[in-house]
């Protein structure tokens, strides 16, 4: 509706793009502590078949989790289930998040920024934690 100015009240992050999905007919809810819309006001078909026909651009809640450090790679590859050396600045790659028995904690994609420093990208719970936990981990076990 033109001239009309929606106001949400919310503790939560925003993500970049929240400005070019504010309007009344958007539907929010909180994830991952960020607002995030919900539904785009139209019907789910509606929304189906502009992806299928046209495109699509989904605004997740997913935050990134940096990884700096000189040894960033080293402890990377602790966890990760491929290799992270061959991953080339400027590129990203699906990574599986693996904890010490081998068992999968969370996946996403792997950011190389620079020579040391890294952003994962995921979409299951508290990651941030686990990570410090296992590289305390890994500085107690040298």
């Amino acid at each position: 509706m033109a001239g009309t100015q929606l106001n949400i009240i919310s503790s939560c992050a925003r993500s970049p793009y929240f400005t070019c999905t504010q309007d009344v007919t958007v539907n929010y809810g909180e994830c991952s502590r960020r607002l995030s819309p919900l539904s785009l006001g139209r019907e789910k078909s509606d929304e189906y078949w502009v992806l299928r026909k046209s495109v699509g651009l989904f605004d997740v809640p997913e935050r990134p989790v940096e990884i700096t450090g000189k040894d960033s790679v080293r402890f990377l590859n602790r966890v990760f289930s491929r290799p992270i050396e061959t991953l080339q600045i400027g590129r990203g790659r699906y990574a599986l998040l693996c904890h010490q028995r081998g068992g999968m904690v969370c996946d996403g994609v792997l950011f190389r920024l620079a020579e040391d420093r890294y952003w994962y990208v995921h979409a299951d719970g508290d990651m941030y934690a686990w990570a410090r936990r296992a590289a305390r981990r890994s500085r107690c076990s040298r």
